[in-house]
């Protein structure tokens, strides 16, 4: 019976040893996860890229803008939204929710077009969004761990 119970105590003062350690891998875990979370969810439903056949429209439609010479009024397909300048002809789409434009430029009296998929753009917003899914489950367990606190004060 002694040895058993000199085992368990050995066990327990091990386990009180480590507990921090694993408290904190246990979190840097939860963090990794949410972090990932955050970034999937703003990669897959915030901003969706621009497809290849979306692409091909724009650049179809820089064509048919630049063709039109320099009307006041340009024709364009519903949901493309068109920016020109004196340089330049920016087409992408009308939603927010969709990342992606065509440039087209005149080099040598002929028209370049260059697609841009704004990557750089996207990784920034969704490393945003998996510090904010951090940032946000923190401020809760912390609101609901103070909430219960003081529930059992009184």
């Amino acid at each position: 019976m002694k040895k058993r119970k000199s085992f368990i105590e050995k066990i327990e003062q091990v386990c009180e040893q480590h507990m921090s350690s694993t408290i904190i891998a246990f979190s840097v875990i939860i963090f990794i996860v949410l972090f990932g979370s955050g970034y999937m969810f703003s990669s897959n439903f915030l901003q969706k890229p621009t497809s290849d056949s979306e692409f091909e429209l724009y650049e179809q439609v820089a064509r048919d803008v630049y063709e039109q010479g320099d009307k006041t009024i340009y024709e364009v397909p519903e949901g493309v939204s068109l920016e020109r300048t004196d340089t330049s002809i920016i087409i992408s789409s009308a939603k927010k929710t969709v990342r992606g434009k065509v440039i087209a430029n005149l080099q040598n009296g002929e028209l370049v077009l260059t697609r841009n998929e704004e990557s750089i753009e996207a990784i920034s917003n969704n490393i945003f969004a998996g510090i904010f899914f951090i940032f946000v489950t923190s401020v809760i367990v912390v609101g609901v761990s103070s909430i219960y606190e003081k529930i059992k004060r009184k």
